[in-house]
């Protein structure tokens, strides 16, 4: 409990500005995911973050990202999904120029399985490799 506490009392400005957003959008999540279907969120997502300019994926500290993205699930103790904690990453990613996309697989092992992650150009990604992505879905 200490080291967490010394590590929140190190955080800048920003980091708290960042976990209030990644806050907000859990939230507008939740609400999002009861009202309407996911390929429409990922429409809203895709209009409203189309951002002219582009960065350097290597600017960006996506573990960190990642955890701020998954904060409001694991401190409320809230249903945290691969699927809801991706929305909210390719939010904050989307937000920040970063052209990021939400990637839907499934496998079958016992059962069927499926995974929800963030792809992000340029960067390597060893996460759905034992997923079969679904393609043509958001056309």
């Amino acid at each position: 409990m200490a080291a967490w506490r010394d590590r929140f009392r190190r955080w800048g400005w920003r980091d708290y500005a960042t976990v209030g957003e990644s806050f907000v959008v859990a939230f507008i999540v939740a609400i999002a995911l009861r009202l309407v279907s996911l390929l429409t969120i990922i429409r809203a997502i895709e209009w409203a973050f189309r951002s002219p300019r582009h960065i350097k994926p290597a600017a960006i500290d996506f573990d960190r990202l990642a955890r701020f993205a998954a904060a409001p699930y694991r401190l409320f103790s809230l249903h945290g999904t691969c699927l809801r904690e991706s929305l909210v990453l390719n939010v904050l990613l989307r937000r920040r120029g970063v052209p990021a996309a939400l990637c839907i697989g499934v496998r079958r092992e016992a059962g069927l399985t499926a995974h929800a992650w963030v792809d992000i150009p340029g960067i390597p990604s060893e996460i759905g490799l034992a997923f079969l992505e679904l393609r043509g879905w958001s056309d």
